[in-house]
């Protein structure tokens, strides 16, 4: 003979709340009215009294549920994504009737005299002149963030050269500036290069700011020295650390 026996198992599951959007509480109550029909529910904040809700969930939402109901009004990184998503929408739309405008002007040219279709000309010349500028624009500045990221990298290799030194007992050893990318876009073999970029005159001058804010944080003074050879061949630059006085 055979019987049946029935168990009951109890499932446990992490659930993310995230925190109020409007003051960060992180004391969130999950909620619902308990209607059969109709009914809403979602969280609030126990600080704040921030509400994040939604109508017509059913008449026994699950606490992952009601979470999910907050975190869509609340967690951070959800509401970017979702902006993110209502951009790309706009984008794709404005493209739409961008090439509806164009498809309707290349259509009326057609049909229109010697001085309209003249002016539907210049238009698409125009029209392809700032697409232009702007593709040069992108690339452009592509360029500049690969030169920053580079000289940021630079200056990165200094702090960890001079943290190690210190951390073995040991004196930092100048850190000479004579090759590399890096110095190329600092402005190489440039006397002047130091005073650019203290006095915010250099598109670099924000890296060489942290570079100093980073000493001055941990009681060294960072500078910058000018120097050569004294045969006229050949100059570069030096980067130094010393006790804050």
């Amino acid at each position: 003979m055979q019987i049946t026996e029935t168990k009951t198992v109890t499932e446990t599951k992490e659930i993310y709340v995230a925190p109020c959007l409007k003051c960060g509480s992180a004391d969130i109550k999950l909620w619902d009215c308990g209607y059969t029909e109709g009914n809403v529910g979602g969280g609030v904040c126990k600080e704040c009294g921030h509400e994040g809700k939604q109508g017509w969930i059913g008449s026994s939402p699950s606490k992952e549920q009601l979470a999910g109901i907050w975190n869509a009004a609340n967690d951070i990184d959800t509401l970017i994504t979702a902006e993110n998503t209502k951009i790309e929408a706009s984008r794709r739309t404005i493209t739409e009737l961008e090439s509806l405008r164009r498809e309707r002007a290349d259509a009326a040219a057609r049909k229109g005299n010697l001085g309209a279709k003249l002016q539907h000309v210049q238009r698409l010349k125009e029209e392809g002149a700032a697409l232009a500028e702007k593709a040069n624009d992108a690339a452009q500045e592509a360029v500049e963030l690969q030169r920053a990221t580079e000289v940021e990298a630079f200056f990165e290799s200094f702090k960890l050269s001079v943290t190690l030194s210190i951390e073995r007992g040991e004196l930092p050893k100048p850190y000479a500036l004579e090759e590399g990318e890096a110095y190329q876009h600092l402005g190489a073999w440039d006397s002047g290069m130091v005073a650019k970029l203290n006095t915010g005159q250099s598109k670099y001058s924000p890296q060489w700011k942290a570079l100093i804010d980073w000493g001055a944080g941990n009681g060294l003074k960072v500078d910058c020295l000018y120097t050569w050879d004294g045969g006229g061949t050949r100059s570069w630059h030096v980067l130094t650390v010393k006790p804050m006085p």
